[in-house]
C-alpha cells in the first residue's frame, strides 16, 4: 500500500462486498515499525464464501484501486 488514508477509504467502501460473502471485521491493525503493512481479521460464517471472497476479481479490483503493492498474504483459522 502506498498511502494508508486512500487504502482505508477504499477498504470502507468495500464493507457491502464482504457482508455479502458472510465476513465481519473484528480488526484492522498496522505495523508499529512498517505503518503501511496492515493485518485485517475477518469473521466468516461460512468458509466456503469467505474463500470465494478472497480469490474474487471484486477484491483484487478494491486492492488496484486501494494502492495495495505485491501479494497479500491470507490465512484462515480457526478458534483453538
Amino acid at each position: 500500500m502506498r498511502e494508508y488514508t486512500h487504502w482505508r477509504h477504499t477498504f470502507d467502501e468495500h464493507e457491502a462486498e464482504r457482508r455479502s460473502h458472510g465476513l465481519t471485521v473484528l480488526k484492522v491493525q498496522r505495523n508499529i515499525d512498517r505503518p503501511l503493512e496492515i493485518i485485517i481479521v475477518l469473521d466468516a460464517r461460512d468458509l466456503a464464501l469467505a474463500r470465494k471472497f478472497a480469490e474474487s476479481a471484486q477484491l483484487r479490483m478494491a486492492m488496484i484501486r486501494a494502492g495495495v503493492v505485491g501479494r497479500p498474504e491470507v490465512w484462515f483459522a480457526e478458534d483453538a
